[in-house]
């Protein structure tokens, strides 16, 4: 445990790489230093405007170095109330710069034991690229590649006619709640052959049939009330996505964490489209957490297992 007080805290914004079908990404870099100590952590703005966390990072960059702040492996104490994101970047930044305080890595300062975190490969849209990111993921040994869905019937149809026959990563899926129950009953003829990993909210009203559907059914992070997440907790789903960016502490990722599990349910964790930073405290809090994954959490040029290592905090720091 380190109570600290007088720490400084920058806050710089950046431009990140376009994701297709977004054309651009803005994210806020968070650097913590001062008392030898120094941590980095991310506010991504997506998918809000960067101008909702303005008011709040100049006030807490104001005030940071004014405040009190416990920081241990729990978390931090002494950080006021602010929108999630903000409270993940800062955190995520002070506990990094335990963690490198201690030199070891920040998973090992989240828990006791670390295992290594499988991510899955990203698809992108089910269009012209999507058998080319088929074989690449397959070439570089990914066990899971991730699609996202726009047009239900064309997309399972090409989905099922490009991997006829073929042997290779299962699919993951991505609906967004865009179709109707029916509309995947009728589609059965593609679903029964598609090596289908797990189809994250397929459907745009939450029914008990659309749990039921003959295929793993994924809950993402949208359900926020944690009654109607109970409930659903109860129905056949396989599990939910979570992104820990949305959540803000380590604290309050972990209550979620250990509430799905206990109800016998997966959990896995996703990113909101941040960079290297965002991701890599993302991956570290899979790894302490122990959960198997695939994970959507893939960094450039990464690998389809992920392991800690022996870099202190979060390893080298590049957006």
């Amino acid at each position: 445990m380190v109570t600290v007080r007088g720490l400084r805290l920058d806050v710089v914004p950046v431009n990140l790489a376009p994701v297709p079908p977004l054309p651009s990404r803005r994210s806020f870099i968070v650097h913590v230093h001062g008392h030898g100590m120094e941590g980095w952590g991310e506010i991504c703005c997506e998918p809000f405007s960067p101008s909702r966390y303005d008011v709040v990072l100049q006030e807490w960059i104001r005030q940071f170095p004014s405040w009190v702040l416990t920081l241990t492996g729990d978390g931090v104490q002494g950080l006021p109330g602010a929108p999630s994101p903000v409270v993940w970047g800062v955190e995520s930044a002070l506990l990094d710069a335990l963690a490198r305080r201690e030199d070891r890595p920040l998973a090992t300062l989240l828990a006791s034991r670390v295992s290594p975190v499988q991510v899955w490969a990203w698809g992108g849209e089910v269009r012209e690229g999507a058998w080319r990111a088929y074989q690449t993921a397959r070439e570089q040994g990914y066990s899971v590649i991730k699609y996202k869905l726009r047009r239900l019937k064309e997309d399972l149809r090409h989905l099922a006619r490009m991997l006829r026959g073929r042997t290779g990563p299962e699919l993951w899926l991505d609906a967004n709640g865009h179709f109707a129950l029916q509309a995947w009953r009728h589609m059965e003829v593609f679903t029964q052959t598609l090596p289908l990993r797990g189809v994250e909210e397929p459907c745009a009203s939450w029914e008990q049939g659309c749990a039921a559907l003959p295929f793993p059914v994924w809950l993402d992070e949208s359900v926020v009330d944690p009654e109607a997440l109970m409930e659903r907790l109860h129905s056949p789903i396989a599990g939910v996505v979570l992104k820990p960016a949305r959540l803000g502490s380590w604290q309050e990722l972990k209550h979620r964490v250990e509430r799905i599990r206990s109800a016998g349910k997966a959990v896995v964790l996703t990113h909101v489209l941040e960079g290297n930073i965002g991701r890599l405290h993302a991956l570290h809090r899979a790894a302490a957490l122990g959960l198997p994954g695939p994970h959507g959490l893939h960094l450039p040029d990464g690998e389809p297992v992920w392991a800690v290592g022996d870099a202190p905090g979060i390893g080298e720091v590049n957006p």
